[in-house]
């Protein structure tokens, strides 16, 4: 199914002209139960005059490029390559009169199809003028050519830009760094004379509103910058946040030194901007070249990889990681010129292999490995080439030493603090591997793998696991039970071990710490290194080890935390055990709805234990800063720039941790992540008691799915957290030197990152902390600061209220009244910072220090004007306005970023290939073929699988009745259905199937003239149109465009023609088909079964309007259908001897019509609850189908399992992630169905025809997306 898609039609000289006219008003939505309104006119008797065949062909034709051995004049090459490239990628200048340029729907279409005589990526250099060699080469070469504008042009960057920069915060920052800028450029918001030529995410910056800042690649970053021009509105370069710093360096002719992205990133030229600024994402180029000589390369005749010393790899972009990482960025893997896979049969090291979509890079090491094992990857099969094709007449050719083979590969990366994805993907934070449904050893299932669900949907934990290789290493601190002397280990000839165990034993005596490491593990790493947070052993409360830190491979990592009693206070509490302690637990960012999703069982925890939910909490604020300075503060944050600037820090006002530190409470604060210099509340550094060296512990090492070390960082904060309790809880009766009044502030930072899947992780986790809590005498906060605020769903109405509404659930040391009626009304952050002081410190808002309080105590009487949201105090009216909001059609947003957009970037030639799994038919009357028969078994779609090993195959195909058999099969050699398979599909008319049409159409015809008349009714059969429904299942509009490029070319060469003045009444079809694309297209519901329901009935599987829809019930189903003037009853129960299916099921109204019907899916559905015939009160009754083919091929892979009386015949997957296509016979399963609907066109050539097939190649897990 094609759940959106756009409608273009093209005027008359081929100009795509938009048909969403200028408002809302002219927009169009067409839900699948549309399509039965079209097909009902042929029953109405309208007049349908024209033929309507859609048509998916798919094929990979690979680019006929060569080596070329031309002589380029100085850097006109890259001159000429790179503005041919940038001008069939990017387009011409718009015609209609503004700045805009016209950016390509498509970007990844073919582009090389008008590139000639180019070497991009794999070319010969020749520095001297020997013409005569101009034909050296002219084989085709193995990849196709890609420079680093190729990829700025890209699917990932257009996503990228949309779903980063759809995060609209007042005064937010956008910088992008280009050699196209001449001088530097503050451009204001939605500035529009600054469209023209400039890369995509500035453009996209611009319209959002960003200011944005166009800089040159030799701006100084750490000195600033102002704008040059006149006509750009004057602002200074100190900015203190940004949300995308963008940069570019490619250049044509190539630049100097200083469009090297290693000299922008230098730490004298960006150092101080990286620490001074908060810069949420960062996206910069890398790349590597390597060289060969081609003498050497023709005269040894072979190629090796390690053939070091004859091979030159030129790496850049290892600073600017370097400066990144050590700035306690992450580096992550955004796009690529090149993929390879452990499918590809290019061959090479697997682990070489591994650099995917959103691919971590930890260390600088990590980086050098990537980049140069990518270009000697690509080096060592260009150079296999060059030597497969011309070794054997290298004598004739006289080669030069400045006569090379080079290749390039080109990357970007993209860099945050935080744990956002370079591309969201569920896939990167779960593990479809631990699903019982995907991992059956043998090839039958109960039920279908299908990893769209969530893992509660499963009934598998499918989280992942923190990387099993930090298990192997072990640090705790020293106790007194411990002792300092280690044992060495028994192996004493092993001197690299024994001096190893020395090493790690005098590091323990000296910081007080005891460390467990694996001997393997020890000895193949380097040197420990180390890290404890305070400034000596006895004042740390947290100690990291990392073992391996210069090596190759990934390091081991391990920490722990304890809590070193303070023993000194601002002031001691008076001895009163009835001051409440208090626990603060906050989610940054999630909200009410995000919580049902992924904390179900923390929610119903909390109500079984007595929390109070506020049904009307409302955000202050678009982001943390406002609603965590108000939930901190109790004061408004002034602007965007920081906490620190703000009138939130001004004198005279306090956190509400300074307070509880005056009061003689001991505190703690802390987060579960690394944000080197955020703007936030970090970057007040609060005063607590403790939390402080967290901070520093968390930013030591990372892993996904956000671990440090084997732990989850959740899990250490929560394992700390419970430390500082029972270190100073009060309990009664007992007395300690350290029990006092605490107050803890927990934060978790899990949810911030748009797959929505991290936050699920905390589940179990929180569950288990918060009954650990003790709530007696404890005031308990479980709550958040705001929704989601940023990614691709952010563009709708929907989540932009789920960011203004956060949780708040309270559990109070004592209720009432009043705070139970407060928690339906209108509530903000404020009042929870006032309720803190109330119910903790005995403050109210009436106190003279609180004379300019925003909020008031819940435990008092809210006034009524918080019954409504526009006349609560501090709640923004956007926010308001959006409750408010109902929506009457349907909103259509730009597509999200898809990690299939990362394999579309890359050229087909430049990662792996549908594995060859179709080979030519065998010859099955070949000797062997015929001779061997003695464990063959025959079927039909009349015959089950019965043995045939008493006839020879002549005899059996003798016998099939073409008539009504329309296939054959048969197997032998122990039913290996690879290899000797005989299946052959031969579909002739059947008079009866022909005959029965012409009856049933007739009938309706005299039916339909008693009601419109003979004339019209006959006209309007005698022109019915044959139908073909194709239909690829979960298939998206922008899939296709990324991977069906020649069907959309296809569609494009017979689509529809409109004349200048956008009539549509006058439209022309020049190629005698009409191909028109509906552009507003959409789904009503989120599976198969639901929008196949909706398109093959015009039905649903609930009501959606109480007064004009009809319910059909049967064997416990349950449809709703419109009423129709034929048919309005509200009920109807089937007996089992009326068929009302024929007013709505387009196959039974087909076959009234008098149509030769046929139904296709590439599985036995025999029984399946995976079709919508078997969940709907429809029955599927068709002249022809596919389901015996597919359930004989089903049935005999059971039998050679040995599975004979197995009756799970749709749960048969014969796919692979090696073979993720089974072909029997030669035929592809889309090959069969494409196959029969053929033949079925052919023998009934005579009668109408309606086929619908389903391809489901997209919905098995074996389906690699680098393909």
């Amino acid at each position: 199914m094609l759940p959106t898609s756009r409608l273009q039609t093209f005027d008359a000289t081929g100009n795509a002209r938009s048909h969403q006219g200028g408002g809302p008003h002219r927009i169009r939505h067409h839900a699948p139960t549309k399509l039965l309104t079209y097909l009902s006119l042929i029953v109405a008797g309208a007049l349908i005059t024209y033929v309507a065949v859609f048509v998916l062909y798919i094929d990979d034709l690979p680019l006929e490029r060569g080596y070329e051995a031309r002589i380029p004049e100085e850097n006109e090459y890259y001159h000429r390559a790179a503005r041919v490239r940038y001008d069939n990628m990017i387009g011409a200048e718009s015609n209609d009169g503004g700045d805009a340029i016209d950016f390509p729907q498509k970007p990844n279409a073919e582009p090389f199809s008008d590139l000639t005589n180019m070497n991009f990526d794999a070319m010969l250099l020749h520095k001297t003028r020997d013409v005569n060699r101009r034909t050296l080469l002219s084989a085709p070469r193995v990849f196709a050519p890609v420079d680093e504008r190729w990829l700025h042009n890209g699917r990932v960057v257009r996503e990228l830009s949309h779903r980063v920069l759809s995060r609209n915060i007042a005064q937010s920052n956008v910088v992008v760094m280009s050699p196209d800028f001449e001088t530097a450029h503050i451009v204001p918001n939605r500035h529009s004379g600054y469209f023209h030529n400039i890369l995509y995410p500035a453009k996209i910056a611009i319209e959002q509103g960003h200011t944005t800042h166009l800089l040159p690649t030799t701006t100084n970053l750490s000195a600033g910058w102002s704008s040059d021009s006149k006509n750009d509105e004057s602002l200074a370069a100190s900015i203190g946040w940004v949300l995308l710093a963008y940069f570019d360096t490619f250049s044509t002719p190539p630049e100097p030194f200083s469009n090297n992205v290693d000299y922008i990133f230098s730490r004298s030229r960006i150092g101080s901007w990286l620490n001074q600024t908060t810069i949420t994402y960062i996206v910069f180029p890398v790349k590597s070249k390597a060289t060969i000589h081609l003498s050497f390369l023709l005269a040894n005749h072979e190629y090796k990889s390690d053939m070091i010393s004859h091979k030159q790899i030129e790496i850049t972009g290892l600073t600017a990681a370097e400066t990144l990482l050590t700035s306690k960025y992450k580096l992550q893997l955004l796009a690529s010129s090149h993929y390879f896979d452990p499918t590809d049969d290019r061959g090479g090291d697997e682990e070489a292999y591994y650099y995917g979509p959103n691919a971590l890079f930890k260390s600088v090491n990590e980086v050098h490995r990537f980049l140069y094992e990518r270009a000697s990857h690509i080096l060592q099969i260009e150079a296999e080439n060059v030597v497969a094709q011309f070794a054997p007449n290298n004598k004739d050719i006289q080669f030069e030493e400045d006569d090379i083979l080079e290749v390039q590969f080109h990357s970007l990366l993209f860099a945050t603090q935080g744990l956002d994805l370079a591309i969201p993907s569920r896939s990167s934070y779960v593990d479809l591997g631990k699903h019982k449904k995907c991992s059956n050893d043998d090839n039958i299932r109960l039920k279908r793998c299908d990893p769209k669900l969530d893992a509660r949907a499963l009934g598998d934990d499918i989280k992942m696991e923190c990387p099993k290789r930090h298990r192997t290493v072990g640090v705790r601190f020293l106790g007194p039970e411990d002792n300092p002397d280690k044992l060495h280990p028994e192996s004493k000839d092993d001197t690299k071990l024994l001096q190893r165990f020395e090493e790690l034993t005098g590091l323990e005596k000296k910081n007080g710490i005891i460390l467990d490491v694996d001997k393997r593990a020890l000895k193949e790493s380097d040197e420990a290194e180390l890290w404890m947070g305070g400034s000596s052993p006895e004042e740390s409360e947290a100690v990291c080890v990392r073992l391996g830190k210069e090596s190759l491979k990934p390091p081991r990592v391990s920490c722990t935390t304890r809590i070193v009693p303070k023993q000194r206070f601002a002031a001691n509490p008076k001895p009163n055990e009835s001051r409440p302690n208090l626990m603060v637990v906050l989610i940054d960012p999630f909200s009410r709805q995000q919580m049902l999703r992924s904390l179900p069982n923390t929610y119903a925890l909390l109500n079984m234990l007595g929390f109070t939910e506020f049904e009307q909490y409302t955000a202050v604020g678009n982001n943390s800063g406002p609603n965590q300075a108000a939930l901190y503060s109790g004061m408004p944050l002034i602007g965007r720039e920081g906490i620190r600037t703000s009138s939130s820090h001004k004198a005279g006002r306090k956190w509400i941790w300074d307070r509880l530190n005056d009061e003689g409470y001991v505190t703690m604060k802390a987060e579960d992540g690394c944000i080197a210099n955020s703007n936030m509340v970090q970057s007040i550094q609060p005063e607590t008691h403790h939390g402080e060296q967290l901070h520093e512990m968390f930013c030591f090492d990372y892993d996904r799915p956000n671990c440090l070390g084997s732990q989850l960082a959740a899990e250490h904060l929560i394992q700390y957290t419970r430390q500082f309790i029972a270190t100073y809880n009060r309990k009664h009766g007992e007395q300690s030197t350290y029990q006092r009044p605490w107050a803890a502030f927990v934060s978790f930072i899990d949810s911030h990152e748009d797959t929505l899947t991290l936050a699920s992780y905390l589940d179990d986790l929180l569950v288990e902390f918060i009954q650990d809590v003790p709530v007696q005498n404890t005031l308990f906060l479980f709550t958040s600061d705001h929704g989601l605020h940023y990614g691709a769903a952010f563009q709708s109405t929907a989540a932009k209220i789920e960011r203004a509404t956060p949780l708040l659930h309270i559990r109070m040391p004592s209720k009432g009244d009043k705070f139970l009626a407060n928690s339906k009304l209108f509530v903000t952050p404020f009042d929870v910072h006032e309720t803190i002081l109330d119910v903790v410190l005995g403050y109210s808002q009436r106190d003279s220090v609180n004379d300019d309080s925003h909020g008031i105590s819940l435990v008092t009487n809210l006034p009524p004007n918080r019954l409504k949201c526009n006349t609560t105090i501090s709640i923004p009216s956007d926010f308001c306005n959006l409750f408010e909001f109902k929506a009457d059609s349907c909103e259509f947003m730009t597509d999200p970023p898809s990690i299939f957009s990362f394999y579309s970037d890359i050229p087909r030639q430049n990662r792996p290939k549908w594995p060859k799994n179709c080979p030519r038919r065998r010859d099955h009357k070949l000797r062997a073929f015929q001779d061997d028969s003695s464990h063959c078994h025959c079927a039909t779609n009349e015959r089950q699988w019965f043995p045939c090993s008493n006839m020879t195959r002549d005899e059996f195909h003798k016998g099939v009745n073409f008539s009504v058999e329309n296939f054959s099969m048969r197997s032998c050699y122990n039913h290996d259905l690879d290899r000797s398979l005989e299946f052959e599909i031969h579909v002739k008319e059947n008079n009866l199937v022909s005959t029965n049409s012409s009856t049933r159409s007739k009938a309706t015809e005299r039916e339909l003239s008693d009601v419109y008349g003979d004339t019209e009714v006959r006209s309007s059969f005698q022109a019915q149109p044959n139908i073909i429904f194709l239909e690829i299942d979960s298939v998206s509009l922008s899939f296709s465009e990324r991977h069906f490029p020649r069907t959309w070319s296809l569609l494009n060469k017979h689509r529809i023609i409109t004349p200048n003045n956008d009539d549509r009444t006058n439209i022309t079809c020049p190629t005698g088909w009409c191909a028109g694309a509906f552009n507003k297209t959409s789904v009503v519901g989120q599976n198969s079964i639901i929008n196949q329901l909706a398109a093959l009935s015009g039905c649903m599987d609930h009501p959606w309007d109480s007064e004009n829809v009809i319910h059909y019930s049967r064997d416990g189903k349950d449809t709703y259908c419109p009423k129709s003037d034929l048919f309005n009853r509200d009920d109807y129960n089937f007996d089992g001897d009326d068929d009302v299916s024929h007013f709505h099921w387009i196959f039974a109204v087909a076959r009234k019509l008098g149509y030769v019907t046929f139904f296709g899916e590439e599985f036995c559905y025999e029984d399946s609850p995976y079709v919508v015939q078997g969940q709907s009160v429809f029955d599927l009754d068709v002249d022809l189908s596919l389901e015996k083919i597919f359930c004989h091929l089903s049935r005999m892979e059971l039998i050679s399992q040995g599975l004979i009386n197995s009756e799970r015949l749709f749960g048969v997957e014969y796919d692979t992630k090696n073979i993720p296509d089974t072909c029997f016979d030669s035929k592809s399963r889309g090959d069969i169905g494409l196959e029969f609907i053929s033949q079925m066109w052919d023998a009934y050539s005579a009668r109408p025809k309606f086929g619908k097939t389903t391809n489901n190649s997209y919905v098995s897990t074996c389906y690699r997306p680098s393909y």
